[in-house]
């Protein structure tokens, strides 16, 4: 090892590249496994094989024909896309999807003009950045759609990762067009640093993909059955009237209390279609699903306190007994039904009972 850098002349720009392509590596065979992410795991190895393209061109090992590296600027918004889209329509993989890349193909005997094909890289990121945010847009009305407890099932972490990679996006685009007007050594620490957010960003992207939970998995059924639906022209009494059932039946065999309670489980209490009854609750009650029965629990809650005081002690267990699942999702749909806190509830009660 120290043989080879020595003969080489590693930098530490060159040192991380390489722990950063064998670390992405290696994190792809811990999700590969998982079909869901095999999206993710294309585009680990598209960045780690990105590393050592940056690593092979940078220290000479390896003598080129063509300069690669700047093609993976048209690659990596495609690769984002498509981990996107694998993961909130669970899609198997399709031969199609490889078009995306076609751009990247074509570009690569044109990498001497690399300031040109870094460019389209550029816009090509930003549009693939703009139609995965529309798509996680998609997935999180789906959830609110169709899941009583979408907290548990959204990708907020994932909206502030693209974030990242934007920031980044921008940071690289400025420090390309700067280097010929910076200084050698702060060029140089410039990219170290690029590189090290870059790789510190994937690393977080990893972890927080290990620890989701769990996914929502009916995106292609809400949009194709449900949305449609509630967004076409219907009989307003037909829907008054099956709203009504619905609410009777909810509240008279208290489903909202089931945890984490979707549209799919009361079709299948009721015997009534999903996209009926998610078109009579979104026109009956005004709310979608979500909020409707987070609103009945929220409203539980508020009974049974005004009943008694002997359940403000253990107001948690209240709340896991009205049907959520945790502290934080109660929390939020107290606030967001009744605009108080249950502290600041509880303080009303309090100040009437005085």
């Amino acid at each position: 090892m120290t043989a080879l850098v020595s003969h080489y002349s590693l930098a530490p720009v060159n040192m991380l590249q390489l722990v950063a392509a064998f670390t992405l590596l290696f994190a792809t065979t811990l999700l590969w496994h998982k079909p869901r992410f095999r999206g993710l795991s294309l585009l680990l190895v598209l960045e780690a094989v990105l590393m050592l393209f940056n690593f092979s061109e940078e220290t000479g090992m390896w003598r080129q024909q063509y300069l690669i590296t700047p093609v993976f600027s048209l690659c990596t918004g495609p690769a984002f896309y498509l981990f996107i889209q694998h993961l909130v329509f669970n899609q198997a993989w399709q031969a199609r999807a490889l078009v995306h890349f076609l751009p990247a193909l074509l570009a690569l005997p044109f990498t001497a003009n690399t300031q040109s094909v870094l460019a389209l890289g550029s816009v090509s990121l930003l549009a693939y950045g703009i139609a995965a945010y529309f798509l996680l847009t998609r997935y999180h009305r789906g959830v609110q759609a169709m899941e009583s407890d979408p907290a548990s099932l959204q990708l907020a972490w994932l909206v502030k990762i693209m974030l990242a990679f934007a920031l980044l996006g921008i940071n690289d685009i400025v420090r390309l067009n700067s280097q010929p007007f910076v200084e050698y050594t702060a060029r140089n620490l410039w990219y170290l640093l690029h590189l090290s957010g870059v790789f510190a960003t994937f690393v977080t992207t990893i972890f927080l993909a290990l620890r989701q939970p769990a996914l929502f998995d009916q995106l292609n059924y809400f949009e194709t059955c449900v949305q449609d639906t509630v967004t076409a022209e219907s009989d307003s009494a037909l829907e008054k009237q099956l709203f009504e059932q619905i609410d009777h039946a909810v509240k008279q065999q208290a489903l909202f209390k089931i945890p984490r309670l979707s549209l799919q489980d009361l079709a299948n209490t009721t015997g009534l279609l999903v996209r009926d009854i998610s078109s009579a609750i979104n026109k009956g009650s005004g709310k979608n699903f979500s909020d409707y029965i987070n609103g009945l629990r929220v409203d539980y809650v508020k009974t049974t306190l005004s009943q008694t005081s002997e359940q403000r002690g253990n107001l948690l267990d209240l709340a896991l007994m009205a049907g959520f699942n945790s502290k934080t999702a109660f929390n939020n749909a107290f606030k967001n039904q009744s605009g108080l806190t249950p502290s600041q509830y509880l303080q009303t009660l309090d100040t009437g009972s005085d």
